[in-house]
């Protein structure tokens, strides 16, 4: 028994060492910005920008041409960082668009504040972000964790969203996987994710890749900036744990695809992988058609990373969609 009390008292000793509090203030990248590795993969750029939001600064960057007819938005995944994915954002670009892109919170060079990560925080930076640019309206897309986030916001501020883009998008499970079941296990979860976590979600992170464009040069930056925000950002894993436990835009959304199938009808196209196994194509895509009957969908060869492995796969028929009307 003596060697029990030992045990746990020095499990929560390592606990109370390593795991911030949830109203802590963490630090991002930008802590990090004369690391070599980040100044290698994701440095700052002249086209940087911050916006002084009401949870903290968020990093954003607008490209493309100013006087663009079609206005963008775009939302990445839970791990990453659009900044991983510059062929997208320069693909858009010359395609037409004028795309703004950014860090949601706890990710990259945005802030990482002590609050709880919801999906409503997520859709207040986004509309309090749009504020600052001067965008009144535009398309937004979001891909994986992105795609609930921009659902949501399509839900609370519908007048805000021309069309609707989604990729591969979360949210449409009723409870979230075992592996993130196991991260949300009140005190042992958090120890393992402040102890082992990184490492075990850089290697879960890398194995969605198709092996056969695992070596590209898009692939290599993509899992190096990923494993920036997974390894060394000091904020991520607060952030990621906190998705997971508390109601972020992973889970729970089907009322919200539903009510928003219903207000924008054919104005949402959703793409997806046919071999995704993390936001399963197989369980979740029929869901999002039976919830959006109205929603253009097209299903491509490709598992969840088909985005950055073929971005053009995936960009032709978005752009098709988005300029249809010009």
């Amino acid at each position: 028994m003596e060697a029990l009390l030992v045990t746990f008292a020095a499990l929560v000793g390592l606990y109370s060492a390593i795991v911030p509090t949830d109203d802590s203030v963490q630090g991002s990248l930008v802590d990090l910005k004369e690391n070599k590795d980040v100044l290698k993969h994701y440095p700052l750029r002249p086209h940087s920008q911050f916006a002084p939001l009401s949870h903290g600064n968020t990093h954003y960057w607008i490209t493309g041409d100013p006087l663009a007819k079609h206005k963008i938005v775009l939302l990445h995944g839970i791990s990453g960082s659009w900044a991983s994915m510059p062929h997208v954002v320069d693909g858009l670009s010359r395609r037409g668009f004028q795309v703004l892109s950014y860090d949601i919170y706890g990710r990259g060079y945005s802030a990482s504040p002590g609050v709880k990560y919801s999906t409503d925080l997520y859709v207040k930076q986004l509309k309090e972000l749009m504020d600052h640019a001067g965008w009144e309206r535009a398309n937004v897309l979001g891909y994986s964790m992105g795609g609930g986030i921009a659902a949501s916001f399509a839900d609370q501020y519908v007048e805000k969203v021309n069309d609707l883009v989604l990729v591969a998008p979360s949210g449409l499970r009723e409870g979230i996987p075992f592996g993130a079941r196991v991260l949300a296990f009140p005190f042992l979860g958090p120890l393992f994710s402040y102890t082992l976590g990184r490492r075990l979600l850089s290697r879960l992170s890398n194995s969605n890749h198709s092996r056969a464009f695992i070596n590209s040069p898009h692939m290599t930056h993509f899992s190096a900036v990923q494993d920036l925000n997974i390894k060394l950002n000091p904020g991520f894993l607060r952030a990621y744990l906190g998705t997971v436990q508390k109601g972020g835009p992973i889970e729970g959304l089907r009322a919200v695809y539903q009510r928003v199938g219903m207000r924008l009808g054919n104005r949402v196209f959703c793409i997806w992988g046919k071999q995704d196994q993390v936001v399963s194509f197989t369980e979740d895509a029929p869901i999002f058609q039976a919830l959006n009957p109205k929603a253009n969908f097209v299903a491509v060869d490709g598992g969840h990373s088909v985005f950055p492995e073929q971005c053009d796969l995936i960009l032709d028929p978005v752009t098709q969609f988005l300029k249809r009307n010009s």
